[in-house]
Formats: C-alpha cells, sequence, structure tokens
C-alpha cells in the first residue's frame, strides 16, 4: 500500500504538533535584563592644577567628534593621578 502525502498535508500536521505543544508550554516569566558597556578614555593633560586638568579633558571629550553623544552624556571621572609622581613610582620600584 502506498501513501501519498504532500506538501501541504505535511505542512499541517506540523502546524498541529507545534501548536499542541505550545498549548502544553508553561506561562512566560518576566526576567529583568541589567546589559553594561563600559570603555575608557585616558588623556594626558598640562594644568596648574587636579581640577583644570579634568576641566580640560571633560572639555576634550566635548569637541571630539570620534566621541558619541550617548557616550559623551555618561562620563563620568574614572582616575586622576599627577604623571609626576606616577613616574617617581614605577623608577622606586625598579
Amino acid at each position: 500500500m502506498d501513501v501519498c502525502v504532500n506538501y501541504t498535508t505535511v505542512r499541517a500536521l506540523k502546524q498541529s504538533i507545534k501548536t499542541k505543544r505550545n498549548n502544553m508550554k508553561e506561562p512566560n516569566k518576566k526576567y529583568e535584563i541589567e546589559i553594561a558597556s563600559t570603555t575608557y578614555r585616558t588623556y594626558d593633560i598640562d594644568a596648574e592644577s587636579e581640577d583644570v586638568a579634568i576641566d580640560k579633558a571633560f572639555e576634550l571629550i566635548d569637541v571630539d567628534s570620534e566621541i558619541s553623544r550617548e557616550w559623551k552624556d555618561g562620563a563620568v571621572l574614572s582616575y586622576c593621578e599627577e604623571l609626576v609622581e606616577l613616574q617617581f613610582k614605577r623608577n622606586e620600584r625598579i
């Protein structure tokens, strides 16, 4: 006995099985998802004080056309240290 099944029949059977499986699934749950992306930029700035150096760095960020507005709006100071002190500390360790 030959059985001839066409594409439409197979598709209808698959859809019927899929529907039955979906009806047996548990209800969806809600999830809170937080995604963060952090990048850093470092500037070496000559200034008379730390506060002035920080201000100049933010001014440089503001005029940099390669930085997106969103990144600029979310920018916060991460680190600031006088480079002379940093160089001295490195030389001390050697």
